[in-house]
């Protein structure tokens, strides 16, 4: 019997020869000696022969997995398996155990399309990978991940699985999104994929009994993929969850900042946001009004209305909370919905019956929703700056920081009504190169700004030679302001003056922008 007699057989798809072969080449080649000594056990436990002999058995084993027969039994599948682990081939047959992570990963794809999935047969699966020896990392190795990724979801040893394959072996090409070759629809990195998968049932565990030791030591392995990974756009999110779940709010909005920027626009992230001011109702409150003005549907909203609603009640706004709860009972009419025991208590309460409703809360919210805003970007600086020029169809002004910082912006969405000469604080992204900028946050205030840019000043007017203008000193009067305050040359005025930049000379100047006769 030979290792070439065996694969002679295999090839020519005489398997069961072949397997009948492979067992009797076996047989003769395992040593019936007992060697008693340990320092000579080792030399003789996979001798040369055994382990072509051993190899020979383990194709053929392979040949049988692969068949699809053999796939749809998979009492047969197993068995054959287990055959294999109990050759107990050394580490260096990294061929057959590559070879088997494409079969294995196959079958767990196939178990997982089942109507009802049977998660103890992946059990065993795992179990028995565990005592292989794969080429780390190879993409076999990736496969293997993948297969059994696909239905973590309802899989409680995914965290266990995931541990034993550890996240280092992932290859280079798991870190890039995949283009599907049907329609070329982008997927999301496997890597991404696997540390969301990860965050998911750490939080899951934290619902019940919170394992802090694999949270903090999954952290850091989440801050690198971050730091290094930035287009990962989820991670921060989870990142967040995680460190709120162990107590920790602060580190939780840092890490959250970044995501909710790049998704500000969808309201669950302003509930997750409410989350991590839990001692902040203003905040929180913020963060709801914020989330409802986003325009979801409102089936959606009905947890974030009750939650606003709670703490409405909390600062006894009784008239605003019974408006939410009432969008809430609409909802849940429409919908077929049962009323939540906690609302079914409020229409109980003196105050609910007390209280008048409102048609909506769309004053509250434009009260309470810039606060949410401003939260994105505290970190940033706030800058005062005077309003030097407004374009009220276009819904933009001019605004002044200091002589060297200067721009105009679009303020529809944070300011109703500005005018010339108005003081504002504003939070701005990065501009471009003719002065626009975006404004993050921005609102009016009583601040003072920069005395290079809004200054008092009082004195005589100076119109010379019948000009449509005149001149305090330096201060520029225009005709507007003449005929609104009907002036003359010689009168004594006060008022406010911003500074302006004139193109055609090139320099600052002062412009008028309210005025008070004397």
């Amino acid at each position: 019997m030979s290792f070439i007699q065996v694969k002679e057989l295999r090839q020519a798809g005489k398997l069961d020869e072949a397997y009948q072969v492979a067992l009797q080449y076996l047989a003769e080649k395992t040593p019936t000696r007992v060697i008693n000594n340990p320092a000579f056990a080792k030399l003789f436990q996979n001798p040369p022969d055994l382990i072509w002999a051993k190899r020979a058995l383990a194709w053929v084993l392979y040949e049988y997995l692969k068949q699809s027969e053999i796939q749809e039994n998979y009492e047969a599948y197993f068995r054959y398996l287990t055959e294999l682990v109990q050759l107990e081939l050394p580490s260096s047959e990294v061929m057959v155990f590559d070879a088997m992570a494409w079969q294995i990963g196959k079958l767990v794809f196939e178990l997982q399309k089942q109507e009802k999935i049977e998660y103890q047969k992946i059990d065993l699966l795992f179990e028995v990978i565990q005592k292989f020896h794969f080429t780390k990392p190879s993409p076999a190795y990736s496969f293997l991940y993948k297969a059994f990724h696909k239905g973590h979801q309802g899989w409680s040893n995914y965290l266990e699985f995931a541990n034993w394959w550890n996240f280092e072996y992932f290859e280079a090409a798991d870190y890039l999104e995949e283009e599907l070759p049907k329609n070329g629809k982008k997927v999301m990195a496997l890597v991404e994929q696997a540390y969301i998968a990860y965050s998911k049932k750490l939080l899951e565990k934290a619902v019940g009994s919170l394992d802090r030791d694999k949270i903090a030591a999954f952290l850091p392995m989440l801050d690198t993929l971050i730091e290094k990974y930035p287009r990962y756009r989820y991670l921060p999110y989870f990142k967040a969850k995680l460190l709120l779940a162990i107590g920790d709010p602060e580190d939780a909005f840092s890490a959250f900042l970044p995501f909710a920027k790049a998704k500000k626009s969808e309201f669950w992230v302003w509930d997750v946001m409410a989350e991590m001011f839990t001692n902040k109702p203003d905040k929180q409150i913020a963060c709801y009004c914020k989330a409802i003005s986003c325009g979801t549907s409102e089936e959606y909203l009905i947890k974030v209305r009750t939650k606003l609603a709670a703490l409405l009640i909390e600062t006894e706004k009784y008239s605003e909370a019974k408006t939410e709860i009432n969008f809430v009972l609409n909802i849940d009419e429409q919908q077929g919905w049962k009323v939540s025991r906690q609302v079914s208590q409020w229409l109980n309460s003196p105050w609910y019956k007390e209280a008048d409703v409102q048609k909506d809360n769309l004053i509250l919210y434009r009260m309470h929703a810039p606060l949410a805003e401003q939260l994105l970007f505290a970190n940033l600086p706030e800058e005062i700056a005077v309003v030097e020029f407004v374009n009220r169809d276009k819904k933009m002004l001019n605004f002044i920081i200091n002589l060297k910082r200067y721009g105009f912006l679009k303020y529809d969405g944070f300011l109703k009504e500005v005018n010339i000469g108005d003081v504002i604080a504003v939070r701005l992204d990065s501009g471009s190169s003719d002065g626009y900028y975006t404004a993050l946050t921005l609102q009016q205030t009583d601040k003072k700004p920069d005395n290079s840019v809004l200054k008092n000043f009082q004195g005589l007017l100076d119109i010379r030679n019948d000009n449509p203008f005149g001149f305090v000193e330096n201060i520029m009067v225009d005709s507007k302001l003449l005929q609104e305050y009907r002036l003359n040359n010689g009168d004594f005025i006060k008022g406010t003056a911003i500074a302006s930049f004139n193109k055609k000379k090139q320099e600052w100047g002062w412009k008028a922008t309210h005025l008070e006769r004397l």
